[in-house]
């Protein structure tokens, strides 16, 4: 399975941001993927 890598200077917001909401920073970054791809998808099709 393919695992690629947070930069390095994502780390330190999406770990604040995690403590702040009181989610796992992989949590945090699935949800802005699903997100960022449904805006995509959305657009594509217009």
């Amino acid at each position: 399975m393919y695992s690629p890598k947070i930069n390095e200077k994502h780390i330190p917001a999406l770990y604040h941001l995690g403590k702040r909401v009181k989610k796992p920073m992989t949590r945090l970054v699935n949800e802005a993927i699903t997100e960022y791809l449904a805006k995509v998808e959305s657009q594509s099709r217009n």
